[in-house]
């Protein structure tokens, strides 16, 4: 079993669902989740990352948490029309009045 910093009050545990076919979810609480990873857990270790594709209801509950850390993959910066981007914007920005 693996052990997650990740639980109820960051996501909707119920919504993750393990990239890995073998690995399943067996519970969670406030602030952390359990992984089954299987017998073989395939050379996890202390520290590697488990992904997961997440529901409607996970992603909004992880995107709203302020607890979470976000990553754009690739980087807005890659776009067409970005800022960093060096050419006009498609659209204006959707925060820039705020």
């Amino acid at each position: 079993r693996a052990v997650r910093a990740l639980g109820q009050l960051d996501t909707e545990v119920r919504g993750l669902i393990p990239m890995n076919p073998t690995h399943q979810v067996a519970g969670a609480s406030s602030d952390l989740s359990v992984i089954n990873v299987g017998e073989t857990p395939g050379g996890l270790k202390v520290g590697d990352s488990i992904r997961f594709r997440l529901n409607y209801a996970a992603l909004m509950r992880a995107m709203s948490s302020r607890y979470i850390r976000k990553v754009v993959e690739p980087p807005l910066d890659s776009f067409p029309g970005s800022a960093g981007s060096g050419e006009r914007p498609l659209l204006p920005p959707v925060l820039g009045s705020v």
